[in-house]
This record gives structure tokens, C-alpha cells and sequence, in this order.
């Protein structure tokens, strides 16, 4: 029998970039994970699944979109968390465009087509939020930025209730600021 999956999952998208060609960067798939390493590097990186710069959104939507769709259709809590550097496609990893959506949409629509085939009654709350520069941006309230370093009481313990959003279908979903702070953002539409 397979071992249940860990708590926490690293996955790792490598962004196409003209840095690096593709024969300098090395993705090793192991018994625990894959090994990232770039040529001329003395580290490696070992994750539980890595996508090279040719992936698909698709791909990650069923490494990291299924699964966690799956806890939560089960009554646990999931949360998907994009790090990177300014650049490095998170935004494009959640959001996606029409021709390739991206997590959020993906997840939004599955989880809909889930519910309605398999559920009388229920309500879908979500939240959207963001880190930069150390301050909790709310991407559905962007006006309410904070820095939790200012709380008081213990520096460790992070607590940030950001606004839930009703989400009444999966055929269109609005999200305002984004990492520079002007504009609005927008999901790709669902079919």
C-alpha cells in the first residue's frame, strides 16, 4: 500500500527564462521526490515534485489542484501558497489567462462540478492574500494592508483574518490589486 501523503508538499515550477537553457538545469525524479539541481551549482533541491520549464498549467493543476480538492471535499482545510521572487510566475501559476487558466480557476470549477453532482446543500467561502514586502496584502479588500511584525504579543504567532468571499458560481470570479498595487486582476472566465 502507498503511503498516505505528507502534510505539507514542496512543488516546484521552474519558469521558462532565456537565463537558463534547458541542458543547464537538471530535474531528477526519485523514490522520495525529485532532486533540482543547476549545472556549475554546489546545491541541489530536494522537493516532492518539480516541474521543468515546459510544464503545463494543466500539470499543475492535478499535482496540486486534485489533491487538495480532494481534502477539502472531505471537510478539511487546504491552502495553496506560490513563493517566489518578483518575476518567477506566481501570479501566472494561480491565475493563469483564458487559454491556459491558471490554479484558482481550475480548482473553483472542479470544486463547483464536485459539489453540484454530489451535494444537497452548501456554501463556498474563499479567501485570497498576499505577502510582499512583510505586509498581508487582502486581494479582495486591498485597501486593508498590514504588517504583522507590528502586532503585539508574541512575534511567531501570525493570525490575519482576511475578507471571505461568497463564491456563487464557478463562471466568473473578480480579484482586485496584485503584487504592484494598481489595477484590477482578473480570473480567467470558466466554461
Amino acid at each position: 500500500a502507498a503511503a498516505p501523503p505528507a502534510n505539507v508538499q514542496v512543488v516546484c515550477r521552474v519558469r521558462p527564462s532565456g537565463e537558463y537553457s534547458e541542458s543547464s538545469l537538471a530535474i531528477e525524479s526519485g523514490d522520495g521526490g525529485d532532486i533540482i539541481s543547476l549545472a556549475g551549482a554546489a546545491r541541489t533541491f530536494s522537493v516532492t515534485k518539480a516541474f521543468g520549464q515546459e510544464s503545463r498549467q494543466e500539470d499543475v493543476f492535478e499535482c496540486v489542484g486534485l489533491p487538495s480538492l480532494d481534502y477539502v471535499t472531505q471537510g478539511y482545510g487546504a491552502c495553496v501558497l506560490a513563493y517566489g521572487q518578483t518575476g518567477s510566475g506566481k501570479t501566472w501559476t494561480m491565475t493563469g489567462n483564458g487559454e491556459a487558466p491558471g490554479l484558482i480557476p481550475r480548482m473553483i470549477e472542479n470544486l463547483f462540478h464536485r459539489l453540484i453532482s454530489g451535494f444537497q446543500d452548501f456554501t463556498v467561502h474563499c479567501q485570497y492574500l498576499e505577502i510582499y514586502k512583510e505586509k498581508v496584502r487582502d486581494l479582495f479588500n486591498p485597501a486593508r494592508a498590514r504588517n504583522p511584525w507590528d502586532a503585539p504579543g508574541p512575534k511567531v504567532n501570525i493570525r490575519y483574518d482576511g475578507k471571505k468571499v461568497r463564491i456563487e458560481n464557478a463562471k466568473r470570479l473578480t480579484f482586485t490589486g496584485n503584487a504592484g498595487g494598481a489595477g484590477a486582476k482578473q480570473a480567467p472566465e470558466t466554461q
